[in-house]
């Protein structure tokens, strides 16, 4: 194999994927047969490339030594030949290590260069002798030709786009195929999806990433007929669209806060958003304080109490001229929410508003 620089045989299962499959490989076509029109292929140029491409210098790894300095001053006449673990051949220099080396013995490399002509020539150094591990042509081959290939393996009667040629050019299983339309997707994987978008919104700390994630479950509810998990996901757009006018205009409508936290409370995925609302319906009004305390009693949410004392703090600073310090507060109170004034996704930025 030119390649490795190695006579041995290579086996057919190096060209078979795990579930042996044969592996799709980018080939150059050499001669064309005049008796039986059969093509002689050949990989050796693009894998010169591809190794070209891909081993970094200074790289460690390990490989067996195939191949002893020649004695008739030819061209390996001062070098020992290496395989390493991925299946390319490298050289060392054999001054160093003529006493010390021997054939099949593992060794561990590091690699010094890469040479950029046609024939791959990678100089190593050898930085440790006589490893416990193992390296064998085979699997060294199978690995080369499996990275080669990027582990594509050829399904036979499998879609065009499965199976369309590694040039661009479709084959005659893809224009066969090329007419048939994929399985549309089933109502229950449709649902999985609307649940994970669900989810990814619950978990994202961008109002603007949430809302659209809130909108596009809720469509995917729609399609699906489920009219109360729509109705849900548009209570879940309205409390950011709440939270949009507390980040413009620091107060929030108290009577679309008591309007939100019936539903919204029932789930306990959301629960944490319907005290948010609750509390900050009581900042700049003392008057709902005893509903501040109710939430900070009741929440398991460490965040909560502390947004609940913060609002408690800057309620109990009005009218004491302290202007500077209840700024302060409501920076803090911002931060806790994760809101910066006048970001948030309004109606005519997302393009989308829940319908209630």
């Amino acid at each position: 194999m030119n390649i490795n620089r190695s006579n041995n045989a290579i086996p057919v299962t190096a060209f078979l994927d795990e579930m042996n499959r044969p592996l799709r490989l980018r080939a150059r076509v050499m001669a064309c047969s005049q008796i039986d029109d059969s093509l002689s292929f050949s990989i050796i140029d693009e894998l010169n490339r591809f190794i070209n491409t891909n081993v970094e210098v200074g790289a460690e790894v390990t490989g067996v030594v195939m191949a002893m300095p020649a004695a008739d001053g030819g061209y390996n006449s001062d070098r020992f030949t290496v395989l390493t673990e991925h299946g390319y051949t490298v050289w060392l220099d054999g001054a160093e290590f003529t006493d010390e080396l021997f054939c099949g013995q593992t060794v561990g490399v590091r690699i010094d260069s890469v040479s950029t002509g046609g024939r791959t020539d990678i100089l190593a150094t050898c930085i440790s002798c006589h490893l416990p591990e193992r390296v064998t042509f085979e699997d060294a081959f199978s690995t080369l030709i499996y990275s080669y290939c990027d582990g594509q393996a050829y399904i036979p009667g499998g879609s065009a786009d499965t199976n369309t040629a590694l040039n661009g050019v479709a084959t005659d299983d893809d224009s066969d195929s090329a007419g048939q339309m994929d399985e549309p997707i089933s109502d229950s994987k449709v649902g999985e999806l609307m649940h994970i978008i669900a989810r990814l919104a619950d978990l994202e700390t961008d109002m603007v990433k949430a809302y659209n994630y809130f909108c596009f479950a809720r469509l995917l509810a729609d399609l699906l007929g489920l009219d109360q998990q729509s109705l849900y996901y548009a209570r879940r757009c309205s409390i950011i669209e709440v939270l949009d006018e507390f980040a413009s205009n620091g107060r929030v409508d108290l009577a679309r806060v008591d309007s939100l936290s019936e539903m919204i409370i029932e789930s306990t995925a959301s629960s944490i958003e319907a005290q948010k609302l609750k509390l900050l319906a009581a900042l700049d009004r003392p008057d709902r304080s005893d509903k501040v305390w109710e939430v900070i009693r009741t929440t398991a949410s460490g965040q909560i109490e502390k947004l609940g004392r913060l609002i408690l703090a800057y309620n109990a600073l009005d009218g004491f001229k302290l202007g500077r310090e209840r700024s302060a507060i409501r920076e803090q109170i911002y931060n806790e929410l994760h809101l910066v004034p006048d970001t948030l996704p309004s109606r005519s930025r997302v393009g989308m508003r829940a319908r209630l």
